[in-house]
């Protein structure tokens, strides 16, 4: 009978733990990083070399406009360090505060948190950082803690810098993290990013030759759902294998909506150094720069394919060689709303307009609208299919367009026009010039 008991008490004992301290989150799902910001977490060791000390000044000068930036301090005395290193420089306390946590990296991207929706609220995954350190191992869980958060620890060994993902469940990761976890399969690794972060498709890339960390932060960025920028480099040099390997499979993957990625390219500066290891905080992206020439085709392009936003660079030579930049040293805590997820059942539209004037005899105007960013051309054809004209042939971010049609050299007749998006014709509508 006392067996019995106690046989009986364990499992209700088993069963209560796993209701009140689940393994896993219920429905998890990560919110990307290129969502609004509520927070950005940094851990700044106390007394790192000056030249690095520059590098979050200048950092953390911008952020604080945009967002509120915690620091993760060891006790009082580092906590008026960086207080003073903040004065000294001119920047206020405005939208600054501080979390006692023991920390001694300044890596906080690999051992911070992995924010998650869980349950409709914010929550953490822990993993363990593959630089291990007792001090800093295990910030999530304390951090969660001290914030009220639920916490989860899968047990893989996983860098946050090693960790892309979309808001629709795709996963980007290089082969380090099977190699980092022999004990399990790739199918189980890949079985437990979809038990704790939301991952329901796991794209693996080959990692830099140079690259010691094996990370894709170094190499290849999200900057929405649908536009991906990688590093590049010339044939010869050692990356170039890996790089077109990553080029290749990226190219065919396909986006949440059906669409290929669209892809631009960022030639690396001299010596390997990534121009990829970027921070978008709200309206502004941080690009680590080099005070190289090809700095200036980096930051237009990041212009470019966010054209909302205000690009910063920040010389990055003094970090860039302890395999690391901007993206490294911070973490994001996401604002946590229903509104910054797309709705999974809502079905991206392309919308070609009705052009007008229709009948016309001077110009018309031809409206369209992007759900997404993608690359867009609008070409005009006469009855017998014969192309007259290409209007529009270029990458546009998500929104609504006009463009005016004059066809002053052409014949009194039916014309039509189609909206080509991705290389694939999405509407043909058509229209009656009238001289």
């Amino acid at each position: 009978m006392i067996k019995k008991f106690c046989f009986l008490f364990c499992i209700f004992f088993i069963i209560s733990y796993r209701i009140v301290f689940p393994q896993f989150p219920s429905s998890p799902m990560t919110v990307a990083e290129y969502n609004p910001t509520e927070s950005v977490l940094i851990t700044w060791a106390h007394n790192p070399t000056s030249q690095v000390n520059q590098i979050f000044i200048l950092m953390i000068r911008e952020i604080k406009t945009e967002t509120k930036i915690f620091f993760l301090v060891n006790n009082i005395s580092h906590k008026n360090w960086i207080k003073s290193m903040l004065q000294s420089n001119n920047i206020d306390s405005v939208n600054t505060d501080y979390v006692t946590i023991p920390n001694s990296r300044i890596w906080i991207r690999d051992h911070g948190p992995f924010s998650i929706i869980d349950n409709g609220n914010l929550a953490f995954v822990d993993y363990i950082n593959y630089a291990y350190s007792p001090v800093d191992d295990s910030i999530p869980t304390r951090l969660a803690n001290i914030w009220s958060l639920s916490s989860y620890r899968p047990g893989i060994i996983f860098d946050g810098g090693n960790f892309l993902m979309d808001n629709y469940g795709t996963l980007f990761t290089t082969k380090k993290v099977f190699t980092d976890n022999p004990q399990y399969t790739q199918s189980q690794i890949t079985q437990i990013f979809n038990n704790y972060n939301g991952a329901n498709r796991h794209i693996v890339l080959k990692r830099q030759h140079n690259d010691y960390w094996g990370h894709i932060d170094m190499q290849v960025k999200l900057l929405n759902d649908t536009t991906i920028i990688m590093s590049t480099c010339d044939a010869g040099l050692p990356n170039y294998d890996s790089l077109t390997a990553n080029f290749n499979i990226l190219s065919t993957v396909n986006a949440y909506n059906g669409y290929p990625y669209h892809i631009e390219k960022i030639p690396m500066a001299a010596n390997s150094k990534t121009y990829i290891n970027s921070l978008i905080v709200n309206n502004k992206v941080l690009v680590p720069v080099y005070a190289d020439i090809r700095d200036s085709f980096a930051l237009s392009t990041y212009q470019r394919l966010l054209p909302g936003k205000e690009i910063i660079g920040i010389n990055c030579n003094n970090i860039i060689g302890w395999d690391g930049a901007i993206h490294c040293i911070t973490m994001q805590i996401p604002v946590i709303s229903i509104t910054n997820i797309k709705n999974y059942s809502e079905p991206a539209e392309f919308k070609l307009g009705y052009n007008y004037p229709n009948p016309f005899n001077n110009s018309t105007l031809i409206n369209y609208t992007l759900p997404f960013s993608a690359n867009v051309r609008i070409q005009i054809f006469d009855v017998n299919g014969k192309k007259i004209s290409t209007l529009v042939n270029s990458f546009h971010s998500s929104g609504t367009y006009n463009i005016s049609f004059r066809p002053e050299y052409l014949p009194s007749g039916i014309y039509f026009y189609t909206m080509n998006i991705n290389d694939q014709i999405i509407q043909t509508r058509k229209m009656s010039y009238i001289k």
